[in-house]
């Protein structure tokens, strides 16, 4: 961030690439920028203690809809499947989990056909949305920032109705939060904060620590 610029005005690797060093600074923000490379984005998630609610599950149902969604890694307990879309509330996934022998890379013939295609899964899985593991982490691919951008408003726009997101998306920096003074705090302080009752006001008159 230039001290010659308003302070609305960040320079994020993704959103608004840095000038170079002995360039004078822009007059305003690069709102279309230009990338070399695109973004793979994976965002990791946990949604629930043992399932995932129903308000997750649609967002999830919802989000495979996206153009830029890639599916997500999620499945069972000690069974994770790639789900690349749905049929109403049903998942559709394939399992990459196969154990098979170290392959000969220095054969002349490497990789065969059948090594390639020992690779793919025959068949997709299925499985329900709502037996879904809460631990998961979803995959967005973007090849310009025309596609980021289009993202950004789907996912505000999916946010309209009020309901639970499974993540927020910022597009600047957040302010760091401000830590309070320490020598402000109080013992009282630390034991309200850590169990919501005020040791001095407490009707029990005694104090468990």
């Amino acid at each position: 961030l230039s001290t010659l610029q308003p302070e609305s005005l960040f320079f994020d690797p993704l959103l608004h690439i840095p000038p170079e060093p002995t360039a004078p600074p822009p007059s305003e923000p690069v709102t279309n920028p230009t990338w070399d490379a695109s973004l793979l984005l994976l965002i990791p998630l946990r949604l629930g203690l043992e399932s995932v609610p129903p308000e997750h599950a649609a967002r999830i149902l919802a989000m495979l809809e996206l153009p830029q969604s890639i599916g997500f890694i999620g499945g069972r307990p000690n069974h994770a499947i790639y789900f690349f879309g749905h049929h109403g509330n049903e998942l559709h996934g394939l399992d990459p989990h196969t154990t098979q022998p170290t392959p000969e890379v220095e054969d002349e013939e490497f990789p065969s056909l059948e090594f390639l295609a020992s690779l793919s899964c025959p068949r997709p899985q299925k499985l329900r949305v709502d037996r879904l593991d809460p631990s998961l982490a979803l995959g967005f691919y973007f090849r310009s920032w025309e596609d980021l951008n289009q993202w950004h408003e789907c996912i505000e726009e999916m946010a309209k109705d009020g309901g639970p997101m499974p993540f927020r998306v910022e597009m600047t920096t957040p302010a760091p939060a401000e830590d309070p003074d320490p020598l402000d705090l109080t013992f009282e302080d630390d034991i309200e904060a850590a169990t919501g009752t005020n040791p001095v006001e407490d009707e029990d008159g005694f104090l468990l620590i």
